[in-house]
């Protein structure tokens, strides 16, 4: 696919985007923290009144930020450094607490999508578990023949 010399509308419409070397998280935060936050946008219920009376449709959006960020948690191979500060991780680590940040608002539509019946493959976990496998194979020695 050809994308040069389209705009960010015609790009964000297909569903690219991108994420900057200078990742914008939390350090301070622990990665499920900062994945949490990458959700918050995205949430239909954003009233202060509804979350201090904690309406039903609060808490339902707490149950699906919880489960979601436990899903890419462990899509992304995080549980080591799930309750770790994003300070403590080394590049590569925040690298893939930022991709796990923006890949997070997908992953919520797609749940909220199963709850209302629908459904679907998960694509980029399943690619993402692929490239991982194929990471950790070929990073293996061959054994000596």
């Amino acid at each position: 696919m050809v994308s040069h010399g389209w705009g960010a509308d015609r790009r964000a419409a297909i569903g690219l985007g991108r994420s900057f070397q200078d990742a914008r998280i939390f350090p301070t935060l622990t990665v499920a923290e900062n994945i949490a936050i990458g959700l918050e946008r995205h949430l239909d219920e954003r009233d202060h009144l509804a979350a201090l009376l904690n309406l039903p449709a609060v808490q339902q959006q707490e149950e699906d930020v919880a489960f979601t960020v436990e899903d890419l948690i462990e899509l992304m191979s995080l549980g080591a450094f799930r309750d770790k500060f994003v300070a403590e991780l080394s590049t590569g680590s925040r690298r893939i607490v930022d991709l796990a940040m923006a890949i997070a608002p997908s992953r919520i539509s797609r749940l909220v999508g199963m709850r209302l019946g629908g459904g679907g493959v998960d694509d980029v976990g399943l690619g993402f578990r692929r490239h991982q496998q194929s990471s950790v194979s070929s990073a293996r020695p061959s054994p000596a023949g």
